[in-house]
C-alpha cells in the first residue's frame, strides 16, 4: 500500500484494522520466550554436569544454527561489500565518493549488479536499522541512504569476511557435540533425553531471534504509516513539519476527526520540542540509583555516594568463546559512529538494529543482557567473543581502555596503558 496517496482517514483506518489484527496479538512471543527460558536452563544444566570442565558448551551447542535470520543481514550487507570488492572499478567509485553521489549514480544506472543487490537487500531487511523499535528513526526502506553508508564503510574497511568465516559456526557446534556425545557414551536413555533438551532449545531460541525480526516488521509497517500522515498533514498546514508526527501521541493521532484539536498541533509540538530538548542536555541517570526517605529529587537520582567503587577486574556472563586484548569503544548511541574499527564494542544494551556494527568490532562487551539476549545469540552464530551481563561496565571502562577479556569465563581485565 501507497500511504502517501491515502487520506488521513484512511491511514487511520488501516492502522486500526492492523492493530487489531496484529499489533495487540503477542502472545506467540511471550509464550516462546517463556519456554526457551525454560527448556535453555535444562541444558545449561545437563551441559555443566556432563562435562564441568567446559563452563560455555551449553553456547556452543547452540553455535550455526541456520534459521536465524537476524545473523542473514549481516552475511548478506557482507556480501554486497565483497562484491563491490572484487571490481575495481566499483571499489574506486565507493570508496572516492560522498554516500549521495553514489545512490544518485546507482539510481541512474551505474553498476545494475550492486544496484540489485541493495534493492534484494532493503526489500527484506529495510526496517532492520539501529533504533527499529523507534517509531521516529530512519528506516532503510525510508532512507537507503543510510544503507549505502554501511556498505561503503565495510568496503573501504576491508569488511567482507572478517567475521563471518565459512564453517566457523558450524566447527564450535560440531567439536561441542562432539564432548557431550563422549560423556553420553553407553547412556542411551540420559542420550535421548539430551538430544530432546538440545532440539526443543535450538528450534526456541530461533523462534525467539525470529519472532524480533517480525515485530520489526510490524513496527516498520506503523512507522510507514505515520510517516505518510505526517506527510498528509504537512500538507495540509496542521504540521510546519512531517517529522512532527512523532512528537504526538498515539491517542492524539487518533483524533484526526477533531478538526478543533488540529489547530491546536503546532503549539503543543513547539513545546514538546523544547521539552524534548532540556531533557536531551540532561545527564544520563545511572542504571541504578538510591533514594532517601519520601523525597525523590534529581539529586538522588543522580548522586554516585552510595555506590561501590568499580574494580578493575569485572566478570560477566561468557557467551561466545574467544580471547581478546584490544581497546575499548563505549558506544552510547550507533548512529553517531560508522565503524569500530576493531575495536571491543562496550555499551549498556543493544537492539537488532546494532547487529551491522557487529562486524566492525573484535569483541563485544554489554553492561546488561543474559544468554538468551540478541548480543548473546547474534555474537554466537557469527563467531565474535561476547561478554553480556556485566554489573558496573560503564562505570569502570571508557573508551580508549585496553582490556583483555575472555568471551568463555567472561572475565575482563583492565589494562595499564603503556
Amino acid at each position: 500500500i501507497n500511504f502517501q496517496k491515502l487520506s488521513a482517514k484512511e491511514i487511520i483506518t488501516h492502522y486500526r484494522k492492523f492493530e487489531s489484527s496484529l499489533l495487540l496479538k503477542w502472545k506467540a512471543p511471550l509464550i516462546n520466550d517463556f519456554f526457551a527460558m525454560i527448556w535453555f536452563g535444562l541444558l545449561e544444566k545437563q551441559s555443566h554436569q556432563l562435562c564441568p570442565e567446559e563452563p560455555n558448551l551449553h553456547n556452543d551447542l547452540l553455535c550455526g544454527s541456520q534459521d536465524i535470520i537476524s545473523v542473514e543481514p549481516i552475511h548478506r550487507s557482507m556480501n554486497i561489500a565483497r562484491i563491490i570488492s572484487q571490481n575495481e572499478e566499483a571499489k574506486r567509485f565507493f570508496t572516492e565518493n560522498p554516500v549521495d553521489k553514489i545512490w544518485v549514480q546507482l539510481q541512474k544506472g551505474l553498476h545494475p549488479k550492486i544496484k540489485q543487490e541493495i534493492d534484494a537487500y532493503i526489500f527484506k531487511f529495510g526496517e532492520r536499522c539501529i533504533g527499529e523499535l523507534k517509531l521516529e528513526s530512519w528506516s532503510y526502506s525510508q532512507k537507503p541512504q543510510l544503507f549505502v553508508k554501511l556498505i561503503k564503510t565495510y568496503v573501504e574497511q576491508g569488511i567482507t569476511d572478517r567475521v563471518a568465516k565459512p564453517g566457523l559456526e558450524d566447527d564450535i557446534r560440531r567439536n561441542a557435540e562432539q564432548k557431550v556425545f563422549e560423556a553420553l557414551r553407553g547412556r542411551i536413555f540420559k542420550k535421548q533425553w539430551f538430544k530432546l533438551i538440545l532440539h526443543m532449545t535450538r528450534k526456541l531460541v530461533s523462534n525467539r531471534e525470529n519472532l524480533r525480526f517480525e515485530r520489526t516488521r510490524g513496527f516498520g509497517m506503523v512507522r510507514r504509516m505515520f510517516s505518510a500522515l505526517g506527510h498528509r498533514w504537512e500538507q495540509e498546514a496542521y504540521l510546519e513539519d512531517e517529522r512532527d508526527i512523532f512528537y504526538l501521541t498515539l491517542e492524539e493521532l487518533l483524533q484526526q476527526e477533531n478538526q478543533a484539536w488540529q489547530a491546536e498541533l503546532k503549539p503543543l509540538i513547539a513545546a514538546r520540542k523544547e521539552e524534548f530538548a532540556r531533557f536531551r542536555k540532561e545527564e544520563k541517570p545511572m542504571e541504578r540509583f538510591y533514594t532517601y526517605g519520601y523525597e525523590f529529587k534529581d539529586e538522588y537520582i543522580y548522586s554516585t555516594d552510595k555506590l561501590e567503587a568499580a574494580q578493575s577486574d569485572l566478570k560477566g556472563i561468557g557467551c561466545c568463546p574467544g580471547l581478546v586484548e584490544a581497546p575499548v569503544r563505549v558506544v552510547h548511541d550507533p548512529t553517531e559512529i560508522d565503524s569500530l574499527n576493531g575495536a571491543i564494542l562496550v555499551t549498556s544494551s543493544t537492539d537488532p538494529g546494532w547487529v551491522t556494527l557487529f562486524p566492525t568490532a573484535s569483541a563485544i562487551i554489554v553492561e546488561r543482557g543474559s544468554l538468551l539476549s540478541h548480543s548473546a545469540i547474534v555474537s554466537r552464530e557469527m563467531g565474535i567473543p561476547c561478554i553480556v551481563g556485566v554489573t558496573g561496565l560503564l562505570r569502570s571502562l571508557k573508551s580508549g581502555d585496553m582490556v583483555r577479556m575472555d568471551g568463555s569465563s567472561g572475565l575482563i581485565k583492565k589494562i595499564e596503558n603503556g
